[in-house]
């Protein structure tokens, strides 16, 4: 008996949270850690979306240049690995609290915000007055 209650207890918390957040969160109206942790989690989908099509234009701009092309996907690799290992220390500095996952979540989406600017400063812009290719992004 005492063997069933952890797994009777994983299978209970796990149903808990799969329906808290199953549910259709308003956003505007998040109030607890999970609401404002599963918003957050939108929000950074919806970032590495736009980091995508950020990306896609700077590779189309890229066309040709092997080299440059090369340099910016290690680049980009190296700063995914970088983000999320930054991220996981923001969230190890959180880890005796229930907004650990909240901070982490947000150390993502400022990380990602300043990759995209970044991108587009670097591949989407020229030095003269040609306007960028993509419109410069929020920071």
């Amino acid at each position: 008996m005492k063997q069933l209650f952890p797994i009777a207890f994983l299978l209970i918390f796990a149903s808990g949270v799969v329906s808290a957040t199953a549910d259709e969160v308003d956003c505007s109206q998040a109030g607890t850690t999970l609401e404002i942790e599963e918003c957050s989690r939108e929000q950074i989908g919806a970032l590495e979306a736009e980091l995508d099509e950020y990306l896609a234009a700077a590779r189309e701009h890229m066309e040709g240049e092997e080299a440059v092309l090369a340099a910016l996907d290690l680049a980009q690799q190296s700063w995914l690995d970088y983000r999320r290992e930054h991220c996981l220390a923001v969230r190890e500095l959180w880890a005796g609290g229930s907004i650990r996952g909240v901070m982490m979540n947000q150390c993502l989406l400022h990380q990602t915000r300043q990759r995209i600017w970044d991108i587009w400063e670097t591949y989407l812009t020229f030095m003269d007055s040609t306007p960028p290719l993509l419109p410069e992004p929020p920071r």
